[in-house]
């Protein structure tokens, strides 16, 4: 049973999305990232191991749920960088994917219906 009590957020999301996908350029991955982050603050100190990729991951895309249009922004250079174009339809369906896994369900459920454009893309 939760005690009610916030952790306190160690892992900084946004600089976390914007090393990922600003600085670590073609060379980027999640392993990478865990990396930095354990550069950056150290071990997690809920249990002194280095921080889960899933733990940066989510930190990061939990930032982008917050700044919907920088992320957008970013994704799309990213993907540019690889010759391609963000389409709508892949933006939202990367949304739907993302959201699912980082967000409670409520959350989740709150998330799509305040962006009823990405409702028709999620992944059932």
């Amino acid at each position: 049973m939760s005690s009610g009590k916030r952790r306190p957020k160690i892992l900084d999301g946004e600089a976390l999305f914007n090393h990922y996908f600003i600085d670590m350029g073609s060379g980027r991955s999640y392993n990478k990232l865990v990396k930095w982050a354990a550069d950056k603050w150290g071990k997690n100190p809920e249990n002194g191991k280095i921080w889960t990729t899933g733990a940066v991951w989510q930190a990061a895309w939990r930032f982008a749920f917050r700044n919907l249009e920088y992320a957008k922004k970013i994704y799309a250079s990213m993907l540019l960088e690889q010759g391609m174009l963000l389409t709508d339809e892949e933006w939202n369906t990367t949304l739907a994917r993302h959201a699912k896994i980082t967000m409670t369900k409520n959350q989740f459920r709150r998330f799509m219906n305040n962006h009823p454009e990405v409702q028709e893309y999620e992944e059932i």
